[in-house]
C-alpha cells in the first residue's frame, strides 16, 4: 500500500479510533452514574436513573465528539443544533430501551446498560460522521481541504507563544541549511515557504541576502514574521499556501524549512518550490530523519496521530510542560548520545517546551529515510541533490534546478 493510500486509510480510522476513545469514556460514566444510583438508591426506577445520567453527562459528550473525535473536521454551520436533535433521539433510545427491557422483558437493567453500549454508539457514530459534525463545503473547498490537510492554524497557536528571536536559532538554520554554502546567499532573493515568525528569512538577510518572500497561512503567524522582518523592507511577508505558489523562475534560492513533512501531498510541494526556483539556483527542504527517530515513529508519533493531534491547543500546551521537564531532567543527567542532544542542553527550558510542543501538534508528521529524502527532490527533477545529516537526527537536502531543455 502506497503513502497516498495508507494516509486515506488513516484518515477513515482516525475519526473512529477517537470516536471509540471518547464514546468508551462516556458510557463508562454513564454505566458508573447509573450503577451508583441504583446501588445507592434500591427503590429507583432504572429508567429515571438513565435519564438523569444521560442529562447530566450530555455537555461532555459534546465536548468529547465535538473536540476530539471529529476535531480534523471544518465543520459546518448549525452543529450544535443537530447536536440536539441527535441527543434527544438517542436519549429516547436509551431511556425506551431500558424501559423495554426492564419493564416489558423484565430483564436485569444490565441488559438495558448493554443497548447502549452498542447499538447506540454506532447509529450514534454514522449520524454524527455524515450530518451532525460533517466537514463544511463551500466554493473553495478546495483550499479548505488543503489547509485542514496541514497544521497551519495549530503551528499558528505555537508560533504566537514562541515568538522571539533567540541567538540560537541562527545555529539551527546554518545546519538546516549545510548544502547552500554561505557565500551563496549574499546578493541573492529567496523564497522562505512556510516561514513562520520569519526568523529563517531573517538569517538569510543577515548573510547578505539582497531580498525575497516569506509565506504562510496563519494570520498569527504571518504577523509575527512582520514583526521579525521589519527591519527588512526588502522582504515580502504574504499569506500563501505552499500548494498555490504561482512564481516561475523567479528566485535564487527555495527553501522550506520544518514544512514538508507535515503535509498531506509533500510531492506536489516540491514541485511547486521547484517551479519558483530560477534555473541553475538551488531547492532545499529540511525534514524529519527516519534514522535515530525510532522510538518516535514506534511510541510518540502514534500517540500525537490518535490523540495530541486532536486535543484543544490550550490542553496540549499544558501537557507540553511536564514533557519538557522530564527532558530537561534527562540532558542535565547526562543524556548526549546524539548531536541532537547535546544541542538540546545548550537551550532554555522555554525553547525546549517550544520544541516538545511543536512535536506534540501537527496532524501530519512524516519521518524520511535518507534514501527517500534524496529521491523526494530528485523525483522533482532536481540534480546535484546533496544531503546533509542534521542533528544525527534529520535531513537537509538541496538540489539545483536544471537548465531548460532545448
Amino acid at each position: 500500500m502506497d503513502e497516498v493510500r495508507r494516509f486515506q486509510l488513516w484518515e477513515v480510522l482516525r475519526p473512529m479510533l477517537r470516536y471509540g476513545v471518547a464514546g468508551t469514556a462516556v458510557s463508562l460514566l454513564f454505566t458508573g452514574l447509573v450503577v451508583w444510583m441504583l446501588e445507592s438508591w434500591p427503590m429507583l426506577n432504572p429508567v429515571v436513573a438513565s435519564i438523569i445520567a444521560f442529562i447530566g453527562l450530555l455537555p461532555f459528550a459534546y465536548a468529547a465528539h465535538r473536540y476530539f473525535s471529529f476535531a480534523g473536521h471544518v465543520h459546518a454551520d448549525g452543529t450544535l443544533v443537530r447536536f440536539v436533535t441527535t441527543t434527544s433521539l438517542s436519549f429516547a433510545a436509551t431511556v425506551g430501551g431500558m424501559y423495554v427491557v426492564t419493564d416489558r422483558l423484565h430483564a436485569p437493567y444490565y441488559w438495558g446498560i448493554a443497548l447502549n453500549w452498542l447499538l447506540i454508539p454506532f447509529v450514534n457514530y454514522l449520524v454524527y460522521l455524515l450530518w451532525v459534525f460533517r466537514r463544511r463545503v463551500s466554493a473553495g473547498a478546495g483550499s479548505v481541504q488543503r489547509e485542514a490537510a496541514g497544521s497551519p492554524e495549530r503551528f499558528g497557536y505555537s508560533w504566537n507563544i514562541y515568538s522571539e528571536l533567540r541567538p540560537e536559532y541562527e545555529e539551527q538554520f546554518r545546519r538546516w541549511t549545510e548544502p547552500i554554502p554561505l557565500k551563496e546567499w549574499r546578493g541573492r532573493h529567496f523564497l522562505d515557504a512556510g516561514c513562520g515568525i520569519g526568523r529563517n528569512a531573517y538569517w538569510a538577510m543577515s548573510w547578505g541576502a539582497a531580498g525575497g518572500s516569506a509565506i504562510d497561512l496563519d494570520e498569527r503567524t504571518l504577523a509575527r514574521a512582520r514583526e521579525t522582518l521589519a527591519n527588512f523592507p526588502a522582504v515580502e511577508v504574504r499569506r500563501q499556501s505552499i500548494y498555490d505558489i504561482c512564481d516561475k523562475d523567479a528566485f535564487d534560492i527555495v527553501f522550506s524549512i520544518g514544512v514538508v513533512h507535515h503535509l498531506k501531498n509533500p510531492e506536489l510541494a516540491v514541485a511547486k518550490l521547484v517551479q519558483a526556483a530560477k534555473p541553475g539556483g538551488f531547492v532545499l527542504v529540511w525534514l524529519y530523519g527516519r534514522e535515530n527517530n525510532g522510538w518516535i515513529v514506534r511510541f510518540f508519533d502514534p500517540l500525537r496521530r490518535v490523540f495530541l493531534s486532536g486535543l484543544p491547543l490550550d490542553l496540549v500546551h499544558s501537557l507540553s510542560w511536564p514533557l519538557t521537564a522530564m527532558l530537561w531532567c534527562l540532558l542535565r543527567a547526562g543524556l548526549s548520545r546524539l548531536e541532537y542532544f547535546r544541542l538540546l542542553r545548550t537551550f532554555e527550558f522555554r525553547h525546549l517546551r517550544a520544541i516538545v510542543f511543536d512535536h506534540m501538534i501537527p496532524k501530519i508528521a512524516r519521518y524520511y529515510r535518507r534514501d527517500e529524502a534524496r529521491n523526494l527532490l530528485q523525483n522533482a527533477g532536481l540534480c546535484d541533490v546533496t544531503l546533509a545529516w542534521a542533528n544525527q537526527i534529520s535531513w537537509a537536502v538541496a538540489g539545483r534546478k536544471p537548465p531548460p531543455s532545448k
